[in-house]
Protein backbone atom coordinates (compact mmCIF):
# COMPACT_ATOMS: atom_id res chain seq x y z
CA UNK A 1 0.00 0.00 0.00
CA UNK A 2 1.05 3.76 -0.19
CA UNK A 3 0.19 7.29 0.72
CA UNK A 4 -1.11 7.03 4.48
CA UNK A 5 0.02 3.48 5.14
CA UNK A 6 3.62 4.66 4.70
CA UNK A 7 4.46 6.70 7.13
CA UNK A 8 3.45 3.68 9.98
CA UNK A 9 5.20 1.42 11.60
CA UNK A 10 5.54 -2.17 10.24
CA UNK A 11 3.73 -3.56 12.82
CA UNK A 12 1.15 -0.81 13.14
CA UNK A 13 0.69 -1.55 9.36
CA UNK A 14 0.06 -4.56 9.45
CA UNK A 15 -2.46 -3.97 12.64
CA UNK A 16 -4.33 -2.08 10.34
CA UNK A 17 -4.48 -4.14 7.01
CA UNK A 18 -5.37 -7.24 9.37
CA UNK A 19 -8.25 -5.72 10.59
CA UNK A 20 -9.07 -4.44 7.03
CA UNK A 21 -12.14 -6.34 5.32
CA UNK A 22 -11.17 -7.05 1.67
CA UNK A 23 -14.36 -6.00 -0.73
CA UNK A 24 -15.10 -7.04 -4.23
CA UNK A 25 -16.90 -4.97 -6.94
CA UNK A 26 -18.14 -5.13 -10.47
CA UNK A 27 -17.63 -2.90 -13.73
CA UNK A 28 -19.99 0.44 -12.94
CA UNK A 29 -21.11 -0.57 -9.50
CA UNK A 30 -20.67 2.53 -7.68
CA UNK A 31 -18.16 2.04 -4.12
CA UNK A 32 -18.82 5.70 -2.35
CA UNK A 33 -21.75 8.10 -3.77
CA UNK A 34 -21.12 11.82 -3.98
CA UNK A 35 -22.97 13.63 -1.08
CA UNK A 36 -22.84 10.32 0.86
CA UNK A 37 -21.49 9.47 4.58
CA UNK A 38 -18.34 7.10 4.22
CA UNK A 39 -15.65 7.59 6.92
CA UNK A 40 -13.82 4.29 5.88
CA UNK A 41 -10.65 4.55 4.14
CA UNK A 42 -9.85 2.29 0.96
CA UNK A 43 -6.94 0.52 -0.60
CA UNK A 44 -7.35 -0.67 -4.01
CA UNK A 45 -5.56 -3.84 -4.54
CA UNK A 46 -6.12 -4.94 -7.58
CA UNK A 47 -8.51 -2.80 -10.59
CA UNK A 48 -8.99 0.94 -11.12
CA UNK A 49 -11.87 3.80 -10.30
CA UNK A 50 -12.52 6.26 -11.57
CA UNK A 51 -13.97 9.43 -9.52
CA UNK A 52 -16.39 11.22 -10.29
CA UNK A 53 -17.80 14.86 -9.26
CA UNK A 54 -21.55 15.60 -10.41
CA UNK A 55 -24.23 12.75 -11.14
CA UNK A 56 -26.31 12.01 -14.05
CA UNK A 57 -25.36 13.43 -17.72
CA UNK A 58 -23.34 16.39 -15.65
CA UNK A 59 -21.38 13.86 -13.69
CA UNK A 60 -17.20 14.82 -15.11
CA UNK A 61 -14.29 12.35 -14.23
CA UNK A 62 -11.68 13.91 -12.02
CA UNK A 63 -9.10 11.13 -11.59
CA UNK A 64 -8.28 7.54 -11.76
CA UNK A 65 -7.00 5.41 -9.16
CA UNK A 66 -5.49 2.12 -9.58
CA UNK A 67 -3.52 -0.66 -7.38
CA UNK A 68 -2.30 0.72 -4.52
CA UNK A 69 -3.48 3.98 -4.56
CA UNK A 70 -6.07 5.13 -1.26
CA UNK A 71 -9.68 6.77 -0.75
CA UNK A 72 -11.99 8.14 1.76
CA UNK A 73 -9.35 9.92 3.74
CA UNK A 74 -10.85 13.13 3.20
CA UNK A 75 -14.67 12.05 4.65
CA UNK A 76 -12.38 9.78 7.51
CA UNK A 77 -10.36 13.11 8.00
CA UNK A 78 -13.23 15.82 8.30
CA UNK A 79 -16.63 14.14 8.52
CA UNK A 80 -17.95 15.63 5.54
CA UNK A 81 -20.04 14.15 2.93
CA UNK A 82 -17.99 12.30 -0.09
CA UNK A 83 -16.70 15.07 -2.26
CA UNK A 84 -17.32 12.50 -5.16
CA UNK A 85 -18.23 9.04 -6.15
CA UNK A 86 -15.91 6.31 -6.95
CA UNK A 87 -17.08 3.89 -9.72
CA UNK A 88 -15.82 0.41 -10.02
CA UNK A 89 -13.99 0.35 -13.54
CA UNK A 90 -14.13 -3.06 -13.95
CA UNK A 91 -13.25 -5.70 -11.69
CA UNK A 92 -12.09 -4.20 -8.46
CA UNK A 93 -10.62 -5.42 -4.85
CA UNK A 94 -10.76 -3.59 -1.89
CA UNK A 95 -9.69 -3.38 1.36
CA UNK A 96 -11.49 -1.26 3.64
CA UNK A 97 -9.95 0.05 6.75
CA UNK A 98 -13.36 0.75 8.94
CA UNK A 99 -13.27 4.41 10.82
CA UNK A 100 -13.87 2.24 14.17
CA UNK A 101 -10.81 -0.06 13.82
CA UNK A 102 -8.63 3.20 12.94
CA UNK A 103 -9.94 5.43 15.69
CA UNK A 104 -8.84 2.62 18.48
CA UNK A 105 -5.39 2.57 17.06
CA UNK A 106 -4.99 6.06 17.46
CA UNK A 107 -6.98 6.09 20.93
CA UNK A 108 -4.83 3.73 21.93
CA UNK A 109 -1.70 4.54 20.79
CA UNK A 110 -0.30 8.35 21.08
CA UNK A 111 2.77 7.31 18.56
CA UNK A 112 0.59 5.93 15.99
CA UNK A 113 -2.02 8.71 16.09
CA UNK A 114 0.66 11.03 15.16
CA UNK A 115 2.49 9.52 12.40
CA UNK A 116 -0.85 8.13 10.93
CA UNK A 117 -2.28 11.62 10.91
CA UNK A 118 1.16 13.03 9.46
CA UNK A 119 0.85 10.58 7.16
CA UNK A 120 -2.80 11.50 5.93
CA UNK A 121 -1.49 15.50 5.95
CA UNK A 122 1.31 14.39 3.58
CA UNK A 123 -1.22 12.61 1.42
CA UNK A 124 -3.50 15.16 1.03
CA UNK A 125 -0.88 17.73 0.51
CA UNK A 126 0.49 15.72 -2.24
CA UNK A 127 -2.89 15.50 -4.04
CA UNK A 128 -3.30 19.08 -3.61
CA UNK A 129 -0.06 19.67 -5.30
CA UNK A 130 -0.69 17.64 -7.88
CA UNK A 131 -3.82 18.72 -8.41
CA UNK A 132 -2.53 22.77 -8.40
CA UNK A 133 0.25 21.09 -11.10
CA UNK A 134 -2.86 20.54 -13.26
CA UNK A 135 -4.35 24.00 -13.59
Amino acid sequence: MEDIFDGLQTPERVAMLESAEQKSFSDGQTIVAENTRNSDIFAILEGEVRVMVGSGDAATEVARLSEGAIFGEMSFLTHAMASASIIADGKVELLCVSHHNIKAMVDNDPGFSGRFYRSLACTLAERLHRANQRR
